[in-house]
C-alpha cells in the first residue's frame, strides 16, 4: 500500500502529476483491481467495510464479512458521501492503469476534494513512472488541464504559496517533459490565479474607506507593487528558462534582490503609518504577499541549483529562509532533499529524480 506524508504539500503532487503521460497505451485487460478491504461511509453517517466484488454502472457489489462468514450486497454508488465514491472508484482501478487512476484524481477534484484529487495524482503519477514508455497526448493533456484546475483552486482558498512552490517544481524537474507552451500556461495560471486572490482581499480591505483615504493609501504603495510585478516577471522569466541554467538562475535571484527591496520598502511605511490601522492592514497584507514570494523564489533557485548538484548555492537559498522561519515545511523539506542529494548524488531520486 502507498503511503504519504502528512506534509507533503500540492508542489509535490502537482509535480509528480505531470508525469502521467510517461506510461504504456495499452492496458493489461487481465489485472484484477484492488481486492484489500476498503471502509466507506453511507450518507446516512453509517460505516461499512468491504471488498469491491462488481462494478456496473452506478451500482457496486460489495462482500464484507458478518457473524463469522461473508455476505454480498448491492449499492448505489450515490448511497455513499463524496470521499466514499472516490474510493470506490480507485478500488476498481487494475494494476498500472493509469488513465483509470487519472479519472479517480479527476472525480475527486469534481466534487471539490482538492486534497484527495492532490493524492490521486501522485497515486497516477506512481503508476505512470513504473510503467514507462512513450507518452500519450490526450492522457497528457488531461493531466496538465487537472494540475492547472488544482494550482487554480488552491490560490482561490489562499494557498498561493502551495501552488507557485508546484508550478517551480514542475518546471525545474519536469522541464524535459512539456513543452515551452505548457511550461507558460502552468506559471501564467497560478501567476493569474494569485492576481485575483490578491485582488479580491484588496477589494475587502478597501470596501468601507473613503475614496480619498484609498487614493492616497494606494499612491503610498504604488512603489511597492511596482516591484512586486517586476519580481513576479523575473521569476516568470526563470521558470521558463529553466533549461538554461545561467538565464535562469539570473532571472529568479533578481527576483530575490527585487523583493528584498520591497520588503525594506514596506517596513519603511510601517513605521511612516503607524497610526494609521488600515494602512498598517493594508502593509501587513502586501507583506504576506511579498514574502511568499520571496521565499518561492529562494525554493526555485534551490531547487534550480539541486538540479545542477550545486549543492552549497542551493543550500544558501534555504538557509535565508529558515534563518526567518525556522519550522518553514517547504524549506526543510528542501533541506532534507539538499543532504539527501550531496550523500546520494548520482543514482537518482525514484518518482522525484532529475535525471
Amino acid at each position: 500500500m502507498l503511503r504519504f506524508p502528512r506534509k507533503v504539500v500540492l508542489a509535490a503532487a502537482a509535480s509528480v502529476a505531470l508525469a502521467v503521460p510517461a506510461f504504456l497505451s495499452g492496458q493489461d485487460d487481465d489485472v484484477e483491481p484492488d481486492a484489500r478491504p476498503i471502509t466507506l461511509k453511507l450518507t446516512s453517517g453509517t460505516r461499512v467495510r468491504g471488498t469491491v466484488v462488481e462494478a456496473e454502472g452506478e451500482r457496486v457489489r460489495l462482500r464484507m464479512s458478518a457473524a463469522g462468514g461473508t455476505i454480498e450486497r448491492w449499492y448505489q454508488t450515490s448511497d455513499f458521501d463524496d470521499t466514499s465514491q472516490v474510493r470506490l472508484k480507485r478500488a476498481q482501478v487494475a494494476e498500472n492503469d493509469v488513465e483509470a487512476q487519472l479519472a479517480v484524481a479527476e472525480l475527486a477534484a469534481d466534487k471539490g476534494l482538492l486534497d484527495m484529487a492532490r493524492v490521486e495524482l501522485t497515486r497516477c503519477a506512481y503508476m505512470a513512472d513504473e510503467s514507462g514508455g512513450p507518452p500519450r497526448d490526450d492522457l497528457k493533456s488531461r493531466a496538465i488541464d487537472l494540475t492547472v484546475r488544482l494550482l487554480d483552486a488552491y490560490c482561490e482558498r489562499g494557498d498561493v504559496a502551495e501552488a507557485r512552490s508546484a508550478v517551480s517544481r514542475i518546471v525545474t524537474r519536469r522541464a524535459e517533459r512539456l513543452t515551452a507552451e505548457e511550461e507558460r500556461r502552468l506559471v501564467e495560471s497560478v501567476e493569474a490565479s494569485a492576481a485575483r486572490f490578491r485582488d479580491q482581499r484588496a477589494a475587502a480591505r478597501r470596501a468601507k474607506e473613503d475614496d480619498k483615504a484609498a487614493a492616497k493609501r494606494t499612491k503610498e504603495l504604488a512603489g511597492v507593487y511596482k516591484k512586486i510585478d517586476k519580481a513576479n516577471a523575473q521569476r516568470r522569466d526563470g521558470l521558463l528558462s529553466s533549461r538554461r541554467y545561467t538565464a535562469a538562475s539570473r532571472d529568479i535571484r533578481g527576483a530575490v534582490k527585487t523583493l528584498d527591496g520591497a520588503r525594506k520598502d514596506v517596513d519603511k511605511l510601517k513605521k511612516k503609518f503607524v497610526g494609521d490601522a488600515v494602512m498598517l492592514a493594508e502593509l501587513e497584507a502586501v507583506s504576506f504577499q511579498i514574502t511568499n514570494l520571496w521565499e518561492d523564489s529562494l525554493l526555485s533557485a534551490a531547487s534550480l541549483d539541486l538540479a545542477r548538484g550545486n549543492f552549497n548555492r542551493a543550500m544558501e537559498s534555504v538557509n535565508r529562509i529558515l534563518a526567518d522561519h525556522p519550522n518553514h515545511a517547504l524549506a526543510l523539506n528542501m533541506r532534507s532533499r539538499i543532504e539527501v542529494a550531496q550523500t546520494d548524488w548520482g543514482w537518482g531520486w525514484g518518482w522525484g529524480r532529475y535525471r
